[in-house]
């Protein structure tokens, strides 16, 4: 049998491993009350939702460790996929830090989505070595993509209310709901697990101000994203190497061309239906570009999606 990067997975000792914490996490989750957040985009081993408690002794992090931060519904899979061949370290999923109670950063890397909370923003800071990988992409698609999901899913900050309103509404009015949707955080955080992952303005804002920061390498998912869904596979050979020479890791040539490789093998279905490229020219009309161009116009001028607003 071929071996390939990524698609067999952990090996026997990382399996057993990830058996243990996983049976410590429930163990953990059913003497308390609370939800675990599906968002797998998942390749290799990944936590959802950790209960968190205080590292004992303090955590100290290294050049080593880094975290990788996602806009919901980016396509954020194929990197989780090449971050785990490359580096064999498994995906953190948290919302709360440290995230070092189940699976230690010795043997996995972070993960979250913006935005950020306050607190995880200062806990973040007060670790200036830690490493930050953001992934953007373009916002139009992402609303879209963020509309095939909540037709199905409950969305946090989307009050049941609100929910029943938005499935009442054509497609059309329900993407336009979604490009114009705000809320208010602190009332939602009295219901809510994750109520910073809700506005796209927001969630916009903060990446673009965390893309410009120093110490921060920001990819975006068109240079990552699979060939039958508009990518290009030098791009993506081009973004591993990026990868590996910001994580300080030596991999030859022909090891990265094999993973773009397989890459372009492994996609989640949710992947296949949303992840295409420019995948909005599909579903916006004019009243959708106005209201786009209203709230995130200048956000996708500063990534490079639009040089005006005349798209």
């Amino acid at each position: 049998m071929k071996k390939t990067l990524i698609g067999n997975g952990m090996s026997r000792r990382q399996a057993l491993k990830h058996v243990f914490y996983s049976c410590v996490l429930l163990l953990n989750f059913s003497l308390s009350s609370g939800e675990f957040v599906e968002e797998n985009g998942g390749y290799g081993p990944v936590v959802k939702e950790e209960l968190i408690a205080d590292a004992d002794p303090p955590l100290i992090l290294n050049h080593d460790h880094f975290t990788l931060i996602t806009i919901p519904h980016s396509g954020f899979s194929i990197i989780l996929k090449a971050l785990y061949a490359l580096s064999q370290k498994e995906a953190i999923w948290h919302t709360r830090f440290p995230s070092s109670q189940y699976i230690p950063l010795e043997e996995g890397f972070l993960h979250t989505h913006f935005c950020l909370s306050p607190d995880l923003e200062a806990n973040y800071a007060s670790f200036p070595n830690l490493k930050r990988i953001v992934l953007i992409r373009d916002f139009r698609d992402v609303v879209v993509s963020m509309l095939y999901y909540i037709q199905d899913h409950p969305w946090p900050g989307m009050t049941e209310l609100q929910r029943k309103h938005f499935l009442r509404l054509n497609p059309q009015e329900q993407l336009l709901y979604l490009i114009n949707f705000e809320y208010d955080t602190k009332t939602v955080a009295r219901t809510e697990l994750s109520p910073h992952q809700v506005s796209l303005v927001k969630i916009a804002e903060q990446a673009l101000y965390y893309a410009r920061q120093p110490g921060t390498l920001t990819f975006l998912y068109e240079d990552f994203a699979p060939i039958h869904q508009g990518g290009c596979l030098a791009l993506q050979k081009a973004q591993l190497r990026r990868l590996c020479n910001f994580l300080r890791l030596n991999i030859d040539n022909d090891t990265l061309s094999q993973l773009a490789l397989e890459l372009n093998e492994h996609e989640s279905q949710e992947d296949v239906l949303t992840g295409k490229i420019g995948l909005w020219r599909d579903y916006f009309t004019e009243a959708h570009r106005a209201a786009f161009k209203k709230k995130l116009g200048p956000i996708l001028i500063a990534f490079g999606y639009e040089s005006d607003d005349r798209w």
